[in-house]
């Protein structure tokens, strides 16, 4: 359909995502964005108009009160921010954390089995990297938003490595401006594929966040976007790149 035939006023944009979507909700959207289109389409079949404008008032008349009741995420041990791709664009969302004794169980909820997997690989990773933690005497669960990843593959290994470490150690992990990138195998070792990361530092920069923690070569794309607002910190392994953002906040290393 061509774009001038539908156009959104920057407010109604606004309160598409602000008061009709979650935060990694993107399928919400999607499917909120769709039945704007078929109201469009019916109102050119019945009264022949060419093009339409959606303002605030309009997208409410159609998609009705907004009904969303936005999570606040609170600064707590076990919070981790990182970013997806989905559709040409991207999605910064929230990586949780939760220990407690136990019997050494660890669940990933989440139904996408390539992130369950990444999951998993950090967790493992993560009982080699910390010998001093009585794995087998805790209980680890992680929580992932239920996200449709398209046909981009999306990394979560880090972010979550992250909010376990920060689970364990019971300390707030969870810094607004900070996101961690990439995915991590059974050695640390992390990866990302960097062809897209364009889309993902505008989604990071529009969401207030200032510095991500990613593999190497971040850097090197961060300069090739004009005006980037976001500063990358590298590291070779997923273990020295979670404490240096630590070292960064409490002037510690880990493990």
């Amino acid at each position: 359909m061509p774009e001038e035939m539908v156009q959104f006023s920057d407010k109604a944009l606004d309160l598409l995502v602000d008061s009709y979507t979650n935060i990694s909700d993107v399928r919400e959207l999607e499917r909120c964005v769709r039945r704007l289109l078929a109201h469009f389409l019916l109102v050119k079949e019945l009264r022949g108009t060419g093009s339409m404008e959606y303002t605030p008032e309009e997208v409410e008349r159609v998609l009705g009160p907004a009904k969303l009741v936005k999570r606040t995420l609170a600064a707590a041990p076990g919070l981790a921010f990182s970013a997806c791709l989905y559709m040409g664009g991207a999605e910064v969302f929230p990586v949780e954390a939760k220990v407690s004794s136990g019997v050494g169980r660890f669940l990933v909820i989440n139904t996408n089995g390539c992130l369950v997997n990444q999951c998993r690989a950090a967790y493992e990773c993560l009982r080699s990297k910390m010998p001093e933690v009585d794995f087998s005497a805790l209980d680890v669960t992680v929580l992932l938003p239920d996200f449709s990843p398209g046909d981009k593959e999306n990394y979560v290994g880090v972010a979550a490595y992250a909010a376990m470490v920060s689970a364990i150690c019971d300390d707030v992990g969870y810094v607004k401006d900070k996101a961690f990138l990439g995915s991590c195998d059974l050695f640390g070792n992390i990866c990302m594929d960097t062809n897209d990361s364009d889309a993902l530092i505008r989604a990071l920069a529009h969401a207030g966040l200032t510095t991500v923690y990613a593999p190497l070569g971040m850097s090197s794309r961060l300069r090739c976007v004009e005006d980037c607002s976001v500063t990358a910190i590298e590291g070779e392994d997923v273990h020295t790149l979670v404490s240096m953002a630590y070292d960064l906040r409490k002037g510690r290393t880990l493990g």
